[in-house]
């Protein structure tokens, strides 16, 4: 097959957790480690190259390592084509950097770029990074592995994330965006009043493990909600909210981030809930250096975390919306 006929894959490289991904980013390339297996350019099949990792001075791995390892490497120089799309996560979990491939394997040995990755392909980064917040619940968990190289199963969300519609979309997507599911769920909870939709907000941060308090309105000074998550006594987690009903083509801006942020206690974090989105500048100030992180979960993501918890939410919510959850292609 021609390979600029078809469709791309979309592949995460972790670059160390994000440690390398700057000196990556700058030097027009994705790489990996496992320098001691030396270039690959010649190595005829997978199993060639289990035959060298094997072989590898002072190696005391298990098979399984070994296995998954071997898998890495081999995926990282074979598998990945030009015209692939990379995402590579920074040091900062929001920091989502992605570009196209533009070469095949090739090995560099002595790096002395500030990366020293010697197993590379060259890529076209994008000036700008993905924001991970507006992704999808699901396309976010899947950016959660901490597998060093794996293919990403969220093609379609990711090519309309960045402007590039795929040339043909799956019937599953098709249907979904005839069905309209995330508009009709969000117009359902537009019916609810403002303390109701505060309340089903409630329900559901319970139901995802938060000892919550909804405030009451007359008191509660732009804070709606206050919770603490307990991470079976290992950890906490304490977080102020806020919640907006809001018709999706209004998005919330950066002030009402900025007014949550100056009502933060000390050792706590914001969470922002509305059925819009933000702006880029909201997304920015909830990020910010220097303040207590506010957390921000937009229309889409909403739902998908009320489908994942569905049944937990009380009977009369659930009746209220007269809504049943469905599979949505993620």
């Amino acid at each position: 097959m021609d390979q600029s006929q078809r469709t791309p894959n979309v592949w995460v490289v972790r670059a160390d957790g994000g440690e390398f991904t700057k000196a990556c980013v700058d030097g027009g390339c994705t790489g990996i480690g496992w320098e001691g297996v030396g270039n690959l350019t010649d190595v005829a099949d997978k199993d060639h190259l289990a035959r060298i990792y094997v072989n590898q001075p002072n190696l005391q791995e298990g098979k399984g390592t070994i296995n998954t390892n071997v898998s890495t490497i081999w995926r990282f120089a074979n598998a990945i084509k030009r015209g692939d799309w990379v995402i590579t996560p920074g040091r900062n979990p929001s920091d989502l950097r992605y570009g196209k491939v533009s070469s095949d394997y090739f090995w560099l040995s002595n790096p002395t770029d500030g990366c020293r990755y010697s197993h590379r392909k060259r890529v076209e980064w994008a000036s700008k990074p993905l924001e991970r917040g507006a992704l999808s619940q699901g396309f976010q968990r899947t950016l959660t592995s901490w597998i060093t190289v794996f293919r990403c199963s969220h093609v379609d969300e990711f090519l309309e994330r960045i402007g590039e519609r795929p040339r043909r979309r799956p019937a599953a997507a098709v249907l979904a965006e005839q069905l309209r599911p995330y508009e009709l769920a969000i117009e359902r909870i537009l019916t609810l009043n403002p303390t109701e939709f505060e309340q089903l907000i409630g329900h559901l941060l319970a139901a995802m493990g938060f000892e919550i308090e909804v405030t009451q309105p007359v008191s509660d000074g732009g804070v709606d909600f206050r919770g603490v998550l307990n991470v079976s006594n290992a950890a906490q987690v304490a977080i102020t909210g806020q919640v907006k009903r809001y018709q999706p083509s209004s998005k919330i801006t950066a002030r009402p981030i900025r007014d949550l942020r100056g009502r933060i206690p000390i050792g706590s974090q914001g969470t922002f809930v509305t059925t819009s989105d933000y702006t880029k500048d909201a997304r920015r100030v909830a990020e910010e250096d220097g303040f207590a992180r506010v957390g921000l979960i937009n229309g889409e993501q909403l739902i998908d975390l009320l489908t994942q918890h569905w049944q937990a939410i009380p009977d009369e919510f659930r009746d209220a919306l007269s809504l049943k959850p469905i599979l949505v292609p993620a």
